[in-house]
Formats: C-alpha cells, sequence, structure tokens
C-alpha cells in the first residue's frame, strides 16, 4: 500500500478508481457497475466499494432510498486527478468510466496521415537512439529528398503529428510532418544526443489577456472562459512547439477583428523565439526547412 492505504496491487487500484470516476462524474455507483465493468463477483464488488468507504469515508453515502452509494457534499478525489479533457477522453472511448453517455459532437477537419507504419518505425528508432533515412516531401523543395535523421521525439500542433529530430542534411534540429514521410529505410546508431536540442528542451511562457478593444463584459467573458487569473493566462510551452502555439491561437501577428480574436498576446516578444523573421512565409516555417 502507498501512503495513503490504497493497495498497491494494480486491478484492485483500477476497480477503486473506477469507483471514485463514477462518484465524482455521475454522482453515484453500486456493484452492478463492477460487475458490469470488470466481470468480477458480486462478492468482490461489495469487498471493493467497502474498501473505497474505509480509504474515503468522507466522499461516499449509501442512499437507502435509491439502493446505491452517493457522492458526498464532502467529495475530495483521493485517485483522480479530474479534468474536463480527462471526462471528455473517457466519454470518446466509450469505455463506461463515467457512467453517462451523452450525443458528443465535434468540428470535422481533413484527416492528416500519420501512418501505422511510419509512426511504428519512428517510435522504434527513438527506443533503440538510431538514425534513420526518410523520403521526405518538403513544402520548400519540388521533389522529395531522403534525409539522414536521428529522431527523439513527437509533437502535435492540434492537426498533425511531427517527429522532431536531428537533420544531418540541415546539421540541426527540425520538425518533420509524418504525413509527408513517404519512405522509412535503415538504421544505425546514432552519435546525436536528444540532450542536445536545446529548443526542444527549453520553456517558454506564451501570456495571453482578453483583446483590450472588446467592452468590459466581453473581456470579463473571454477571461472567464480561458480561466485567467488576474486577467492573464500563462501557458508554459516547448520552445520548439511555440510557432505552432501562436498559429493554433492565432497570434503570429495582431492583426484581425477584436471580436474574432479573443485575446492577444502580452509577450509580443517571444514572436522572434519562432524564427518568423527568417522565413518566407509561415507555411513554410512549420516545416523542416
Amino acid at each position: 500500500m502507498d501512503a495513503s492505504g490504497v493497495p498497491a496491487k494494480w486491478a484492485v487500484r483500477e476497480r477503486l478508481t473506477f469507483i471514485e470516476a463514477r462518484l465524482y462524474w455521475a454522482g453515484h455507483v453500486n456493484r452492478a457497475d463492477l460487475i458490469e465493468q470488470f466481470g468480477i463477483k458480486i462478492a468482490q464488488a461489495s469487498k471493493d466499494l467497502t474498501l473505497y468507504q474505509t480509504l474515503a469515508p468522507a466522499n461516499i453515502v449509501y442512499d437507502k432510498s435509491l439502493k446505491t452509494y452517493c457522492a458526498s457534499e464532502r467529495f475530495v478525489p483521493l485517485l483522480l486527478k479530474t479534468s474536463a479533457d480527462q471526462m471528455f477522453a473517457h466519454l470518446t472511448l466509450g469505455d463506461g468510466w463515467i457512467g453517462i453517455n451523452p450525443d458528443i459532437a465535434s468540428v470535422p477537419v481533413p484527416a492528416r496521415a500519420a501512418p501505422d507504419s511510419t509512426m511504428r518505425s519512428l517510435l522504434q528508432a527513438i527506443a533503440r537512439r538510431e538514425t534513420v533515412e526518410v523520403h521526405y516531401q518538403s513544402l520548400s523543395r519540388p521533389e522529395p529528398t531522403w534525409r539522414h535523421i536521428a529522431p527523439h521525439a513527437f509533437g502535435n500542433d492540434g492537426r498533425r503529428w511531427h517527429v522532431r529530430a536531428y537533420c544531418h542534411l540541415q546539421s540541426g534540429f527540425r520538425d518533420f510532418v509524418v504525413g509527408r514521410i513517404l519512405a522509412i529505410r535503415g538504421g544505425a546508431p546514432s552519435s546525436v544526443s536528444p540532450d542536445e536540442d536545446v529548443a526542444w528542451h527549453e520553456t517558454v511562457e506564451v501570456i495571453v489577456e482578453a483583446d483590450r478593444n472588446l467592452s468590459p463584459a466581453q473581456r470579463r467573458a473571454i477571461e472567464t472562459d480561458y480561466a485567467m487569473q488576474d486577467g492573464t493566462a500563462r501557458l508554459p510551452v516547448r520552445r520548439a512547439m511555440l510557432f505552432y502555439v501562436l498559429a493554433f491561437l492565432q497570434l503570429l501577428d495582431d492583426e484581425g477583428k477584436p471580436e474574432a480574436r479573443q485575446i492577444r498576446l502580452v509577450n509580443r516578444e517571444i514572436r522572434a523565439l519562432t524564427g518568423l523573421s527568417d522565413r518566407p512565409d509561415w507555411g513554410v516555417a512549420a516545416e523542416s526547412d
């Protein structure tokens, strides 16, 4: 058991976490929920619920009229790291953890390629600290070229996957869009350490506030929507990902109507860290070269 008394055995912790998730999100849980989710016997489900009551007595009460266990008003998560993102992840997976199944719709966007075979080869190269050759179609070159790269991490800009790698052709760390890798070959021990990728390991802070040209009421709405503290939201970002974050938030420049932009960049000097002044256009800036 850990310091909180929670058993170390994974299966037990998983069932206890499920109990807590149902209590937190749905407001109630019973033996039938555990039996359906884990395929256990009634006796084991009762034992799990009793154990949770012992570990977190202030979180759970038994409602005799409903014949179910309910979350108390004093509920404080013991095992869960609760967040709306976690809730939506469970709802999207349909894994039964939430216990409520509302309709969910999202904005359809064109699919961006990230072939399983490509991701697998890159992942294994990272694990083995190897270099590979990739046949890559860049926006800045008319024809695909073979690149000798040493991958060490993945990044996502909200639309597509990138692999972060040292490019021997350009003698520096670059981002390669996974969907533009047409083929992979080879594999040899890499002499490049991921620790040398300073931009990947360095963190910068993006500070945003509600656009000052909005009305006071609109600014309050935006500050609430973005969970701002003292009028600002602060986002820690890997410097290598800064361009993508600013592009996603539409903060690469100060143009646009306040109602459409909603937020503005407070520390505008960090735009210089994206290298935009050295690039002909932002589409190419998002590329490896």
